[in-house]
């Protein structure tokens, strides 16, 4: 499967203002002093859609986990039902 988003290019920046805001991205990497050490080589267009990946994968990650929960549930609920005398 193929996905493709088509961002109006009237739109694109808002895209990105949002999710580089949302997420933390960081147009100058810094030293741990925090002194300024040079641009970031990702560019905010880059971050976004690497984001955008990552969510998208968080999202089935987490749904697997929630269908593979409950499926424990299920199963131990069976053998908690084993009769004890």
């Amino acid at each position: 499967m193929k996905l493709t988003l088509t961002i109006p290019d009237a739109q694109a920046q808002r895209l990105i203002d949002g999710v580089c805001g949302n997420f933390g991205y960081q147009a100058y990497l810094r030293d741990e002093a925090g002194n300024v050490i040079g641009p970031n080589p990702e560019t905010a267009g880059q971050f976004t859609r690497r984001m955008v990946i990552e969510w998208l994968k968080k999202v089935v990650r987490a749904e697997e986990r929630r269908i593979a929960e409950e499926a424990a549930r299920v199963a131990a609920g069976q053998t908690a039902d084993i009769e004890v005398t």
